[in-house]
């Protein structure tokens, strides 16, 4: 799982991914928008009017008027409601493509309904949205009148069948009373029969002609009735494209890819980047991290000695003190995984830095197959050097072989002529007496091995009190790293520390390299030779502890 320090790490690297994605993806969006034809949206509100039952719950009419609301949208999107208003309108389009461009929704908590028509032309929108409102309410008035008068037609009948039932029991009440023998009990239970019969059709008369009276004065649709509360006009707005609104989702989408461009390039970028790393890969200490050199071919503490990479340099001089505490560090072995970390100008700059602070420093190129040092300090050649003492018969005088360099109390032994089989040459019984002359004959012992690719750095690496790994920030993997380190552990070989080389400073580094030194011009070429260093603030420090081995004399 990534940790804040690694997200920070991959935003830093990769920021201008961040950037840029978010403006592209933006400006494509702005583009689209701007090629897309214009919208408007047009809105008619309708009302929809209740005369409520007596005697309904309230939960009846809620359910009621949700259906009724439902359905009055579903009808309004109906095929019979848009071709007419199509045609009343005298626009050319087929009910499938006028139902695209409406939308019908109500009012929440009121009783509206609003009719939207999308189009091109503001004009037409509110024609079409107006059309279909007015073709709806004429189609549910008609509907609600047919409906109503075919009731009423029933209703007349059934009065007048009562109104001539009524008439013929009255007229047979007449008749018995006629009669001679009108008096009788039979005559007057007939006349009572008829009576009650002619009162309960009279009863079913008059609730008839209450719900003639109902029906005629259009009180129809059970109980609701529709009107035009608000006709659309021409919209002056279109409603899209929303250009703003879409450029905005457009660099969202593109913070959103960057992000996972980022976090895809960061799981697939193993290589070792900072200390966090060194210290989780190694479980050993990352004793330094050296930014870019302003000087590239030569000596940075030399050429630019209040540099980034000058201070770098000292700051590992110090670190490589404190790690060789409790233990006798003369000897060092300088190699990296790979060709081209910059091992050969990390081990110089040491080199370099350690002499100026007092120590008598010998530096060993025993690289055999590509060596570089005699390239690096002016003056020096390669016509003899190591090979010499490891292939001669005899003894042979270290003194003559090491040759002086522009910084004082600094020596170079370079490879010398090379040798066919530098493995076999190196692997000799003589290269452990010549180590042994060198630290007899300085306080530090620094050597340029090959890289890890090739077994020479393992066979020096037995002689030594130590090695230092070189890392390439941002190019060595993180499988090559831990490789070198275990085949280290596996040859008994004590690690000393890994170094990053080649980091990048972010800006508060840069600022304090930049702002903490006021004076404006450097201090000697080789300031620190003689045994004192100068300070950036320009006041002169005591000899400095030597940082591993032996005090100076």
């Amino acid at each position: 799982m990534m940790t804040t320090t690694d997200i920070l790490r991959l935003v830093r690297r990769w920021w201008w991914i961040l950037l840029i994605l978010p403006i592209l993806f933006g400006s494509i969006a702005y583009g689209i928008s701007l090629q897309m034809s214009e919208v408007y949206r047009a809105r008619t509100t309708i009302m929809i009017e209740e005369n409520r039952t007596a005697g309904a719950s309230q939960y009846s009419d809620i359910l009621a008027d949700e259906r009724r609301t439902e359905t009055f949208s579903r009808l309004i999107e109906a095929r019979p409601v848009l071709q007419e208003a199509a045609a009343q309108a005298g626009i050319p389009l087929t009910p499938t493509q006028l139902r695209q461009k409406v939308n019908v929704a109500p009012v929440r908590n009121t009783q509206l309904l609003t009719i939207s028509v999308s189009d091109m032309s503001p004009a037409r929108a509110s024609t079409l949205a107006n059309a279909i409102a007015e073709v709806f309410i004429s189609q549910r008035t008609a509907m609600a009148v047919e409906t109503s008068g075919t009731e009423l037609d029933a209703v007349r009948g059934q009065i007048v069948t009562l109104r001539d039932r009524i008439a013929e029991s009255a007229l047979q009440v007449d008749e018995l009373l006629a009669r001679p023998d009108a008096n009788s009990a039979s005559i007057e239970t007939a006349v009572s029969d008829l009576r009650a019969t002619i009162s309960q059709l009279e009863t079913q008369r008059d609730v008839l002609l209450e719900e003639e009276t109902r029906l005629a004065i259009g009180n129809i649709d059970s109980g609701s009735s529709l009107s035009i509360v608000e006709m659309s006009s021409p919209p002056a707005n279109p409603v899209s494209p929303r250009i703003t609104l879409n450029t905005i989702i457009g660099a969202i989408i593109g913070v959103v890819v960057a992000a996972g461009v980022v976090m895809f390039l960061g799981y697939l970028d193993d290589t070792v980047k900072t200390s966090e790393d060194i210290e989780r890969l190694t479980e050993s200490t990352a004793v330094g991290a050296i930014p870019a050199l302003r000087s590239k071919e030569g000596l940075e503490p030399i050429q630019f000695p209040r540099s980034p990479a000058s201070e770098a340099y000292r700051a590992l001089r110090t670190n490589l003190q404190f790690a060789s505490l409790g233990r006798n560090l003369k000897s060092l072995v300088v190699t990296s995984p790979r060709p081209g970390d910059g091992k050969t100008t990390t081990i110089s700059n040491l080199a370099t830095v350690l002499a100026q602070g007092g120590q008598r420093v010998i530096l060993v190129d025993a690289d055999l197959r590509k060596p570089r040092l005699h390239k690096v300090f002016a003056g020096l050649t390669n016509r003899t050097g190591l090979t010499n003492l490891l292939l001669a018969d005899v003894h042979v005088d270290l003194n003559p072989l090491l040759q002086l360099t522009e910084v004082p109390n600094l020596r170079v032994l370079t490879t010398g002529p090379l040798p066919p089989n530098p493995a076999d040459v190196l692997n000799s019984k003589r290269m452990k007496d010549v180590i042994e002359q060198l630290e007899a004959a300085a306080d530090v012992i620094l050597i340029d091995a090959p890289p890890m690719a090739v077994s020479d750095a393992l066979i020096i690496a037995s002689l030594v009190d130590g090695v230092m790994l070189v890392t390439s920030g941002g190019r060595t993997r993180s499988a090559e790293l831990v490789s070198v380190v275990d085949a280290l552990g596996r040859s008994g070989t004590k690690l000393t520390g890994v170094l990053i080389n080649r980091v990048k400073l972010q800006g508060e580094s840069y600022y304090y390299y930049q702002s903490y030194y006021t004076s404006d011009a450097d201090p000697p070429t080789g300031a620190g030779g003689n045994g004192t260093q100068v300070s950036g603030n320009g006041r002169d420090k005591r000899r400095l502890p030597t940082a591993f081995g032996r005090k100076s004399s």
